[in-house]
């Protein structure tokens, strides 16, 4: 698996040139968000991470650690953690693109976190966690990637993102979301009853078939199903 993480905070205006340099230099990127509400004179932004593998969660926590410390002057309701996964198997997104695997995770993170903070996420507009049938079904033609889990983002990039956690006020939350959200999918991964070598079709996964028509047709014959 590989991960990156998107942060929605207040930073104080004079250290935004300085943030984005160093966000640049560590391929990543730094950009307004009109979502996010904070006390003026702060200002409203975001960070993209760089792309981890998911070995690297030590050096992600280097990073945040110094990121609060230097920057993060506000979160607040209005505010996010995103986290993007992915695989390098189309199996895996295959065997997580289920109601199944939708409940188990919603279960597990109810389970591990009760803060109150979070559980304000579950009414977020931008967060929903209702999946009707015709939306697994058909989710390209609603265009809603306002989901707890925004399976659309493997469209734009190959990935699954997690929305549904509140941006921590500490470094070491982040981690521990982070931490929470690699875990359940492997837990899920080695438990679920799922083929790993199913080749996604339009009628098995019409999500991912959009894109990746002609990509499955040249895998069919050379995919390797590795362990996570």
């Amino acid at each position: 698996m590989k991960y990156g993480l998107e942060l929605e905070f207040g930073m104080e205006r004079e250290r935004e040139e300085q943030l984005k340099e160093e966000m640049e230099e560590k391929e990543g990127s730094l950009k307004e968000d009109s979502s996010v509400n904070v006390h003026y004179p702060l200002r409203a932004r975001e960070i993209n991470t760089k792309v981890y593998n998911e070995e690297e969660v030590n050096d992600t926590s280097l990073f945040f650690s110094s990121f609060y410390k230097n920057y993060v002057k506000e979160v607040n309701n209005s505010c996010g953690l995103h986290i993007h996964v992915s695989f390098e198997e189309i199996g895996y997104y295959n065997a997580i693109f289920s109601k199944r695997f939708i409940r188990f995770f919603k279960k597990k993170l109810l389970e591990n976190f009760q803060s109150e903070e979070l559980k304000k996420r579950f009414k977020n507009k931008y967060c929903k966690c209702s999946y009707p049938q015709k939306y697994m079904l058909k989710q390209w033609s609603f265009k809603d990637r306002y989901k707890m889990i925004n399976f659309l983002a493997h469209n734009a990039h190959r990935t699954v993102e997690f929305r549904i956690f509140d941006a921590p006020k500490t470094a070491k939350g982040v981690i521990d979301y982070l931490n929470f959200t690699l875990s359940t999918i492997r837990e899920y991964l080695s438990v679920a009853k799922f083929d790993l070598k199913t080749i996604a079709t339009k009628e098995e996964l019409p999500l991912f078939s959009m894109n990746l028509t002609e990509e499955i047709e040249e895998r069919k014959e050379k995919i390797q199903i590795r362990g996570l």
